[in-house]
């Protein structure tokens, strides 16, 4: 990264990103104003850009509507000082970042809400994964409930 810009709310975050084109955004939920997930929304609606979303909430639910909101990752804000600089770098690569604790919350309700993921799964496996980085897929198959040690073309 070479530069890091800060906004102290979501009106200030979405003018800077009118202003000049920025690589990734690292959003807290609790974000004064609109919140986190609605900034999270228009971010995501208008571009490419991804959103890895800075969270201390533990209730699954949340994790389903970073998820619906368009982020790609969830980093709890216990393991942030931790794991900031391998969340970025998943992001900057093209992947996303979930931590243990969300892909298993995203693999449950996956499965609760999408029975037709199990069916894919247990059919073709690697249905319409050819592209996708190693680490997305891994995440995938992780919210499939498959074994990752099969290899993917």
């Amino acid at each position: 990264m070479d530069q890091v810009r800060v906004a102290g709310d979501e009106e200030e975050g979405l003018a800077l990103l009118l202003l000049q084109r920025v690589d990734q955004v690292l959003l807290d939920l609790v974000l004064p104003g609109m919140g986190g997930l609605p900034t999270c929304r228009q971010i995501t609606a208008t571009g490419a850009t991804p959103v890895l979303i800075l969270t201390s909430q533990d209730d699954p639910q949340w994790v389903q509507q970073i998820w619906e909101a368009g982020a790609r990752g969830d980093l709890h804000k216990e393991r942030a000082f931790a794991q900031v600089e391998l969340a970025l770098g998943s992001l900057q690569a093209g992947a996303s970042w979930w931590d243990d604790r969300a892909t298993a919350i995203l693999q449950r309700t996956t499965l609760t809400r999408k029975p037709w993921v199990a069916d894919l799964a247990a059919h073709d496996p690697c249905h319409g994964m050819n592209t996708f980085t190693q680490r997305e897929r891994e995440a995938r198959c992780a919210a499939m409930c498959l074994c990752c040690s099969r290899s993917f073309r």
